[in-house]
This record gives structure tokens, C-alpha cells and sequence, in this order.
């Protein structure tokens, strides 16, 4: 009689335990179709942080070889300037003589549709547009930004989370005396662990300088040492 109650005893607790492992898993479902949602609202139509910052290099690329290019521009334009202004000039010289000389008004600069056309060429039209380029770029930075805290934010409430079962689910192991399942045995925890480790790695193939991170430091302090510096 005693062996049999013994032995309902042990079933009670074995389905107990069942009914929490259950509980944990349908827990982590929840969790893992929460994070899914929040991680489409923070990057719609799958936006890829780190192709943010893959267009952040490029647009400073282009923009380094912009301004070149506009330094080019604008002296070759100076250069143009410069002789149309003595071409023009002389022959508004020689105009205005020649009017004097026959009788004729002399016709004044505002009067002089080439010469008004000409000093209304605007040379500054090239650096208002690097200027533009520049205030895209400061935007999509704080864009990238905030892509990037909400990305860390989001790890850091799926890790307590996933600490925080399996906590509970050692406790259940040790009061029944079930081996308790090490980090390494732990599926989900090992998936999220994978996750972190390929995103900092991923993160830190991008980085031109070697650094060393400790696995407690800020993921996006690595990131940022790949974007464009110098604010």
C-alpha cells in the first residue's frame, strides 16, 4: 500500500513538472511571437540595422567624393567666370563707346540683358546641395540611432526573460530531483546566446579597428565604431 502511494506521488510530481515545463514553453512562445511583432514595428519591411550603416559609408564615399568633385566644379566655374566677366566688360566698354561716339542712350548694367544674366549665375547652388546632403545624413544617423537602442532594449527584455524561466525551471529540477539542465543544454537559451554572439560578430567584421568586448558591454558601442565618426 505504501509502495503505491509512493508511486502516486511520484506520478503527481512527474506531471507537475510536466504541466510547468508546458507552462515555460508556451511562456517562451509568447515571448518569442511578442518580440517577432515588436522587431516588425521597429523595423518595417525587415530593415536591417546594419544596412543602415552599409549606407551610411557609402553616402560619406559619395559625399567625400562630391565635395572633390564640387571644389573641381567650382574652380574650373570661378575660372569661367572670371573670363566671361573681362570678355563681357570689355565689350560693354566698347558698346557704350560706340553709343557715346553715334548719339545713342548708353545702355546701363541693369538695362544689359547678358550682363544681368550672367551675374545671376550662382556658383553657391553646388555647395546648398552638399548642404542638403549633409542634413540627410544627420537624419538617417539618428534614424540608425534609434533602430539600434530599440534593437538593444528588446535583447535586453528577451534576456531577462529567458533567465528569468530558466531559473524557475532549475529550482523545479533541483526540488524534484531531476539533473538540472546546464546553459549549454538549454535550447532556447543557447538560439538567443547564437543570435547575440553571430550580431556582435557581424557588427564587429564591420569595425576597422580591433577591439576587445566584454560580453556585458553595450552591443551598439560596437556598432557605432563602424558608422561614420565625427558628428
Amino acid at each position: 500500500m505504501g509502495h503505491r502511494n509512493l508511486e502516486n506521488q511520484q506520478h503527481q510530481a512527474v506531471d507537475g513538472l510536466l504541466n510547468l515545463f508546458s507552462k515555460a514553453n508556451r511562456d517562451l512562445s509568447m515571448v518569442y511571437n511578442k518580440l517577432q511583432k515588436e522587431f516588425q514595428q521597429v523595423y518595417p519591411d525587415h530593415a536591417n540595422p546594419m544596412k543602415l550603416v552599409t549606407r551610411l559609408k557609402k553616402i560619406e564615399e559619395e559625399m567625400s567624393s562630391l565635395k572633390n568633385q564640387c571644389r573641381e566644379l567650382l574652380t574650373a566655374k570661378q575660372d569661367l567666370i572670371d573670363k566671361a566677366r573681362t570678355i563681357l566688360e570689355g565689350n560693354r566698354s566698347m558698346v557704350q563707346r560706340l553709343q557715346a561716339s553715334t548719339g545713342i542712350p548708353i545702355t546701363s548694367e541693369s538695362d544689359d540683358p547678358a550682363y544681368v544674366s550672367f551675374n545671376q549665375a550662382n556658383p553657391m547652388k553646388l555647395v546648398t546641395r552638399l548642404k542638403k546632403i549633409e542634413e540627410e545624413m544627420s537624419s538617417l544617423k539618428n534614424q540608425c540611432r534609434e533602430l539600434l537602442t530599440a534593437k538593444q532594449d528588446l535583447i535586453d527584455k528577451a534576456r531577462t526573460i529567458l533567465e528569468g524561466n530558466r531559473s524557475m525551471v532549475q529550482r523545479l529540477q533541483a526540488s524534484t530531483g531531476i539533473p538540472i539542465t546546464s546553459e549549454s543544454d538549454d535550447p532556447a537559451y543557447v538560439s538567443f546566446n547564437q543570435v547575440i554572439d553571430e550580431w556582435t560578430a557581424h557588427v564587429r567584421s564591420r569595425t576597422e579597428d580591433e577591439m576587445e568586448v566584454s560580453p556585458s558591454d553595450n552591443i551598439n558601442q560596437l556598432l557605432f565604431s563602424a558608422i561614420v565618426q565625427g558628428d
